[in-house]
């Protein structure tokens, strides 16, 4: 699973490790759009890394864009 790095809008504890907004954080996808779920994220990466996605909706890998 690819790693994207998406910046926080809430405070979050990943890995035992306390976050707080504005700072960047680098984990896999799905982690990252249970972020987003969940609002501790605004948005993610596009696959292209060229913009980002305000919804998981939104967000397609090249595993995606082939089928």
């Amino acid at each position: 699973m690819p790693e994207v790095t998406v910046t926080l809008a809430k405070s979050h504890t990943h890995a035992g490790r306390a976050y707080k907004p504005g700072d960047d954080l680098t984990l896999p996808l799905h982690d990252a759009q249970f972020l987003l779920a969940n609002k501790v994220i605004k948005k993610l990466p596009t696959a292209d890394g060229l913009g980002e996605a305000d919804t998981p909706e939104e967000f397609t890998t090249p595993e995606q864009e082939i089928q």
